[in-house]
């Protein structure tokens, strides 16, 4: 397998999941681009509204643990702000400690929101072909607009 050179996602809709894939060279720059697919899964055309910047600590350990708190934190912000993250960040410190960066917009249309966070079964972050890649499920259900 090539080494991963670039960061980069996939994401598809599966019976009311948001099923994302994401790959890096960087396991924080994996973590980041699984948030930008989860992104690019529930956001549709609109003009966006600057929001403010979210900075948080992640729990570095376990891997999949890792990518399961940056997505609670991002569908959080989406059911309780209607925000979505623009520009995504995942640090990695010397000190073994991660940090989380969001700079949030406020989206004019969501075509889905999540429903619940996934679930621990539902999440993968792992080494891979010279790089990281990772793996989760999201229930989403459609919002008022998209089901019409």
């Amino acid at each position: 397998m090539n080494p991963v050179t670039e960061p980069s996602h996939r994401v598809r809709i599966d019976e009311g999941r948001l099923v994302l894939d994401a790959w890096a060279p960087g396991r924080g720059e994996c973590v980041a681009e699984a948030l930008h697919a989860l992104t690019a899964g529930v956001r549709c055309s609109g003009a966006d509204v600057l929001g403010e910047q979210i900075t948080e600590s992640l729990e570095a350990e376990p891997d999949a643990d890792l990518l399961a708190e940056a997505l609670d934190l991002a569908i959080e912000r989406m059911a309780a702000y209607g925000q979505v993250p623009a520009d995504i960040e995942v640090a990695e410190h010397p000190d073994g400690t991660t940090t989380l960066v969001m700079l949030m917009v406020t989206h004019a249309w969501l075509r889905y929101l999540p429903t619940a966070s996934p679930e621990a079964d539902d999440v993968v972050l792992a080494r891979a072909g010279g790089g990281w890649c990772c793996h989760a499920v999201v229930d989403v259900q459609p919002t008022t607009e998209e089901a019409r």
